[in-house]
Formats: structure tokens, C-alpha cells, sequence
């Protein structure tokens, strides 16, 4: 939805400045809150996004502990592997990326379990069967990145991996803070997938499946620096636009209400958030702006 402005400015040939949007900046490949609490569904409010319309498997949604918002999904060891979110989108990622999650370990066992993946495209990211358990990220090309540590029996803990293509760094975080990094043998990486499931957020095809809670699954096809993952990492963001206008403006006026300015002048926008979700210090929006002839 765009704003309208009908303050009439008269720049070069009497045009007038219509309509100025903001967006919050969101994921733009793929962003589950999982705040539905119920079902077997799930928004994704990436914008753009990748034209997905992810399902839900028979889990027990919590909507007591969760780590953010009002559900997460809670996988318990009764569900059976392949019953999986699935992002419904064939996979096919290259270039630069961030994905980001919160999990909650819900076993202090030794069993292998995925997190996520695509079996299809060999790309995946598992908890280890060894004690102590630490995190794995692995695949086709991927030069296998170990992260000790990562996940505590029963905590909520926030990871996220970059992938920068021009450097071919894959670095992992925890909690915000860097915790491994290498450098990826074959670069750039290409993560391409034939399954119509694409990614399974919280398992890997038929293969041991993440018993835990998950939260708050982010990609984006860029590499966001630590102060952005620290800095979003506990709230939700906001995708509504309309959340998001412009409360003032400041220009030159006339007698008439229309005076012509010159290169030089300057016009100014105030840009509010009058949303419920408080946008963190630094988080970045797009202003497009419309002029009109007239």
C-alpha cells in the first residue's frame, strides 16, 4: 500500500510529489515466525520471497515457551521422520546468503538430528551423535563447517550462518557472537535441489529428525554482519508496510501553495513507525519514491 502525500511541490515542470512507502527490511528469500499456534501451515513473509507456501507437519505447536511471538513449532520424538516443514519450493541458491534460527535441544542424548536440509540438493545442518554434541553444516561442495557447543539441553540459542560468495567464507554464530568459520574449496556455491519439498526445517528427507523447538527461521540472499544478527536477533521483524508512513513534511510554501524550487533546495520527509513492533537501532528500510507530473 502506498502512502499519499498531497502537500503540492512544484520541482522542475510543476511536478508534485504523490507517495513515498517504507518497508521494514525483512528476509528476502524465505521468513517463518511460526506464530500460527495451530494447523498444518504457515506464513512465509519474505518480501519478495520465493513464492512459497510452507507446511506444517502433525506437531505440537508451543505456545507457552516459545522464543518469540505467539507459537514455535515443537517437534517431539513421537513425530516420524519425513514429517517435516517443507518450504514447498524447489531449492536453488546461489551467490551470497544468511539463513538464521532460534532452537531449543530437547534431548541430552547422542543421536544424530537434523535441524534442516534438502536431501535432494545434499545441503543440510545437523546436531552430531557425539558427546560432547556440537553442530554441523555440510553438503555437496560445502566444505563441512563443525560449530562445538552450539546447542544447550533445553535453552533457546539463536544460529545463524553466513555465506559470502566473493570471499567464500561460511561463518557461523551463536547467540550473535562468532563461533566458526572456514573457507569454502568450492566457490561460489551452488545449492540446487529437484525435490518441489525444497528445504525441511527441522529434518532431512526420511532421515532423524530435530526433536526440539524451532523459531523464527530466516533467509536472506545476502551476508548480514554481526551487529544486524545481534542487533534482530530478539524480535520479530516487521514486514506490513502499512505500519510504516510518513508523519510530516517539510518544503517551501507560497502564497499560492506551489513554489518552484531550484536545484539546490531541499525537501524534507519524516518517516514514523506507527506500528506495534519497534524497529532495533540500525535496521535499514527502503524509501521508493513517485513524483507526477502536473
Amino acid at each position: 500500500m502506498k502512502h499519499g502525500i498531497f502537500k503540492t511541490l512544484a520541482v522542475a515542470l510543476l511536478a508534485s510529489v504523490c507517495a513515498l512507502t517504507a518497508a521494514a527490511q525483512v528476509p528476502d528469500y524465505h521468513y517463518l515466525r511460526f506464530n500460527e499456534g495451530t494447523g498444518s501451515t504457515t506464513a512465509d513473509l519474505a518480501l519478495p520471497g520465493l513464492g512459497a507456501a510452507p507446511s506444517v507437519p502433525p506437531v505440537t505447536w508451543d505456545t507457552t515457551t516459545q522464543q518469540l511471538g505467539a507459537a514455535s513449532l515443537k517437534l517431539l520424538p513421537s513425530l516420524a521422520n519425513g514429517n517435516n516443514c517443507n518450504l514447498n519450493v524447489p531449492l536453488n541458491i546461489t551467490g551470497s546468503w544468511t539463513i538464521e534460527l532460534w532452537a531449543r535441544d530437547f534431548e541430552s542424548g547422542t543421536t544424530l538430528r537434523y535441524l534442516f536440509g534438502d536431501n535432494t540438493a545434499s545441503f543440510y545442518l545437523y546436531r552430531t551423535g557425539s558427546s560432547p554434541a556440537q553442530l554441523f553444516m555440510g553438503g555437496t561442495g560445502i566444505t563441512g563447517l563443525s560449530v562445538p557447543g552450539a546447542l544447550v539441553f533445553q535453552a533457546w540459542t539463536h544460529l545463524a550462518f553466513t555465506y559470502d560468495a566473493a570471499t567464500g567464507l561460511l561463518t557461523a554464530y551463536v547467540n550473535g557472537v562468532q563461533a566458526a568459520q572456514n573457507t569454502q574449496a568450492t566457490n561460489p556455491l551452488n545449492i540446487s535441489g529437484t525435490s518441489g519439498s525444497g528445504l525441511a526445517i527441522g529434518g532431512y528427507g526420511t532421515s532423524n529428525h530435530f526433536v526440539g523447538g524451532i523459531d523464527e527461521f530466516r533467509w536472506w540472499s545476502t551476508v548480514r554482519t554481526p551487529t544486524e544478527i545481534m542487533t534482530n536477533m530478539n524480535i520479530e521483524l516487521n514486514s506490513f508496510t502499512d505500519d510504516i508512513a510518513v508523519s510530516a513534511i517539510t518544503s517551501p510554501v507560497s502564497s499560492v501553495g506551489c513554489t518552484p524550487l531550484s536545484a539546490t533546495e531541499t525537501v524534507s520527509f519524516d518517516i514514523r513507525n506507527y506500528g506495534s513492533n519497534a524497529l532495533a537501532s540500525g535496521t535499514f528500510f527502503q524509501a521508493d519514491l513517485s513524483i507526477d507530473g502536473g
